[in-house]
């Protein structure tokens, strides 16, 4: 299946595991990881779109639509997040638009849907 591969770095801060990718994202993971290079592995369906007005967070990686496909039921979307192309599958609900290419978004991921791959 689609996945989203980051190529980065794994830090400690005391307990806590984060994964930096060319320093644009930073994401806090929910397992503990040796410090060092690696790769970052989420799935499409495993994250959460919305729209960055109103939103916040830590969790939140800012971004924008760089295009859409519709899949049926699903919507694709492609953001890129400084630079990195992100994939994000997300149902379509009646009555709701979808994102156009061009606005500006905000995704969440669940740190347990990420799998860490130290080198």
């Amino acid at each position: 299946g689609t996945a989203n591969v980051l190529v980065g770095r794994f830090e400690r801060d005391g307990a806590t595991s984060r994964f930096q990718a060319d320093g644009s994202i930073r994401l806090t993971l929910a397992q503990s990881v040796a410090e060092g290079p690696g790769h970052l592995v989420f799935r499409p369906q495993n994250l959460e779109i919305r729209s960055r007005l109103g939103s916040s967070g830590d969790d939140l990686l800012p971004g924008v639509v760089a295009r859409r496909e519709f899949l049926g039921s699903v919507l694709r979307y492609e953001i890129d997040v400084g630079g990195h192309p992100i994939l994000v599958d997300d149902h379509h609900r009646r009555g709701e638009p979808p994102f156009a290419p061009g606005a500006e978004v905000g995704l969440r991921l669940n740190p347990d849907e990420l799998v860490a791959l130290p080198e």
